[in-house]
């Protein structure tokens, strides 16, 4: 089984850095993966989908659903994906920017949460 997140803790936030396709077959161990980096101690959590080529509706569903539950412990989540990803369009139409800011880069998101954004 290959990693699916990679995570980053060098920062004030840390950054969960998701490879590979998200689908149903791993959607579930994406969201446990996320969760678990999503402490208390932290402002937040980023999810950095920069090597994220193809993500189906139950991927999509797992970063509504990771939004939804830090929302409701207080924890900002923003979202990188760069700006010619087709993911990030697919975000952009399913109004994902709704519930947690998108950002060009991980560094961006990080700073956003980190400088006191709450979504």
């Amino acid at each position: 089984m290959s990693k699916l997140v990679t995570p980053d803790l060098s920062g004030p936030v840390p950054v969960a850095r998701v490879a590979g396709e998200v689908d149903l077959a791993n959607a579930t161990r994406l969201r446990q993966e996320l969760l678990a980096l999503a402490t208390d101690e932290a402002d937040g959590l980023v999810v950095d989908l920069t090597e994220v080529p193809y993500a189906d509706s139950a991927g999509i569903k797992v970063l509504f659903d990771v939004a939804r539950d830090l929302q409701r412990r207080n924890l900002s989540l923003a979202v990188s994906v760069p700006a010619s990803s087709p993911l990030r369009r697919l975000l952009k139409i399913t109004n994902f920017q709704e519930v947690a800011p998108i950002c060009d880069d991980a560094g961006t998101a990080v700073e956003l949460i980190a400088g006191g954004h709450r979504t």
